[in-house]
């Protein structure tokens, strides 16, 4: 394995960017709970810095309002991910893209590939979403957005992990939690994202709803699979109110 050796990004990360890096903490219960095997320390501290750096890359993405300059970025973006090298304007854009290159070199070929795969479905839904003009087709594609994003997570664990009798009802559980949490963010910015033309579909009620909608069923299906304690419950219903009250305080 290749010595690990993160890069200096700048500290002390606030509002939604540190909600990305706290993720590692919520699913490492659930790993645990499931699989019965505690995560490492080194791969929690892998997560965090995964998650931030996918944060810096999805908020300089999201802040390019021109579709040919947003498709352009993408492809640079993309290239990279393929093994390509490219430099960015953008001095933190091209750090998280060289930390998840780093991260990414210190995995097995068939995680490597999975991460990269996870990664460029998230991008390219990414894309679609902001074009999407029908209210229901932005919420399946919001859902898929958010199980591709904590389904990357995964490329991390080591092979005893995925060989364990219950990881595909782990895989299962991500796959309702990624959606559960980008459904309540997204039902949370839609305002500002329309106001900022971020998206196409205005927040009437009729559309947000939607979100509520696909937040309750993800939600079920969630704590139906996982089947929790109540305790941990509390602790991840916890973590997520924190992130949320920063996400509001701290508004990009």
């Amino acid at each position: 394995m290749m010595e690990k050796t993160p890069l200096t990004m700048t500290p002390e990360p606030a509002g939604k960017e540190r909600n990305y890096q706290r993720i590692a903490i919520p699913l490492s219960i659930i790993v645990r709970e499931i699989l019965e095997i505690g995560v490492p320390e080194n791969i929690i501290t892998d997560w965090k810095i995964f998650g931030r750096a996918v944060y810096i890359i999805d908020h300089e993405l999201d802040e390019i309002i021109n579709t040919y300059e947003r498709k352009d970025f993408q492809k640079k973006l993309e290239d990279f991910l393929g093994g390509k090298e490219e430099n960015f304007s953008n001095e933190d854009v091209q750090k998280a893209m060289l930390e998840i290159r780093r991260l990414s070199n210190n995995l097995e070929p068939d995680q490597r590939i999975f991460l990269t795969n996870s990664l460029l479905r998230v991008l390219r839904i990414t894309e679609e979403m902001k074009l999407e003009e029908n209210p229901k087709k932005l919420v399946i594609l919001n859902r898929l957005e958010g199980q591709a994003f904590a389904k990357s997570f995964l490329a991390f664990l080591p092979y005893e992990f995925r060989q364990n009798d219950r990881y595909k009802k782990l895989l299962h559980s991500l796959t309702r939690l990624g959606r559960v949490a980008n459904s309540l963010d997204s039902f949370l910015d839609m305002p500002t994202d329309y106001s900022n033309r971020k998206i196409r579909i205005s927040p009437l009620f009729v559309n947000r709803i939607l979100f509520v909608s696909a937040i309750l069923s993800d939600s079920f299906e969630f704590f139906k699979n996982t089947n929790l304690p109540p305790d941990l419950i509390k602790q991840l219903w916890s973590n997520l109110k924190a992130n949320k009250r920063d996400s509001k305080n701290n508004e990009l």
